[in-house]
């Protein structure tokens, strides 16, 4: 992984309750809530920032080189795994501040844009384990990804 060339910490964005308050998080059907919220009603938003995935890659990376957030799951030594990726890097860093993570953490990786061909500044969290999002349910409703 890596950091943007010239990047410094100073000038990443957060509110100050995230930059001086880590918290533990669960990702829930695209928004963030605490740890154990499921059990006590379901997702909570924080910071509405919110992540969605797509059926097609490509959607998803137009998705995100747009600014938006994509979730793109993948396994890695038989470990369930996710990217979260966005050419927004203050909304990565958001989200990740409002689940515990050091924004120290999250990679830079210029991505090619699939309707240019131009490579263009995107960047991405790891997650797994308690930070990987269950995935939506098959049936009833719309799911993170849907189009309208």
């Amino acid at each position: 992984g890596g950091r943007e060339p010239g990047a410094t910490l100073g000038g990443w964005s957060g509110t100050a309750s995230s930059i001086n308050t880590p918290r533990q998080g669960f990702l829930f059907v695209g928004s963030v809530a605490p740890l154990g919220a499921a059990a006590t009603g379901g997702p909570v938003a924080c910071n509405e920032v919110t992540w969605r995935e797509f059926p097609r890659r490509r959607d998803g990376l137009v998705h995100a080189l747009d600014g938006g957030l994509w979730l793109h799951r993948f396994t890695l030594d038989r470990r369930p795994m996710a990217h979260l990726v966005s050419g927004d890097r203050d909304k990565l860093v958001a989200w990740g501040q409002s689940v515990g993570l050091d924004p120290r953490w999250l990679q830079y990786k210029p991505l090619r844009d699939p309707r240019t061909g131009v490579r263009v500044a995107a960047w991405h969290w790891d997650l797994w384990g308690d930070l990987l999002p269950p995935r939506a349910p098959l049936s009833g409703g719309p799911r993170p990804g849907d189009h309208p």
